[in-house]
């Protein structure tokens, strides 16, 4: 079970690198050519640049994320392996939930700087 949850998260992993990379790199060649065939008009603005500062808090909750996932393996590998597979998906539920709400708060407050 243990390397299950290794592999799935090493997957989703790299499938969601995956797509925010081509994500970026679409939305990149949508601006460039609207700007090149001259397609904004007035009205139409830019992205606000200054709006891509929230971003980081994106990451940071990511991360956060992930760290917790791999205590709750590292916690799993040194619990016994009698424990039933719910209780150890259990365990890492709590851990990525409390990390979600733990990075909730940590983005709340830098917002407010």
């Amino acid at each position: 079970m243990q390397s299950d949850l290794g592999i799935i998260a090493i997957v989703l992993i790299c499938f969601s690198s995956i797509v925010i990379t081509i994500k970026l790199l679409i939305n990149g060649r949508i601006w460039s050519k609207l700007i090149e065939n001259n397609f904004l008009r007035d009205n139409l603005q830019l992205p606000d640049l200054s709006a891509l500062e929230f971003d980081k808090f994106s990451w940071l909750k990511w991360g956060i994320v992930i760290i917790s996932f791999s205590l709750s393996l590292i916690l799993l590998s040194v619990i016994p392996n009698n424990i039933s597979d719910e209780l150890k998906i259990g365990i890492t539920g709590i851990f990525v939930g409390i990390a979600f709400i733990i990075s909730y708060f940590i983005s709340d407050k830098l917002a407010k700087k």
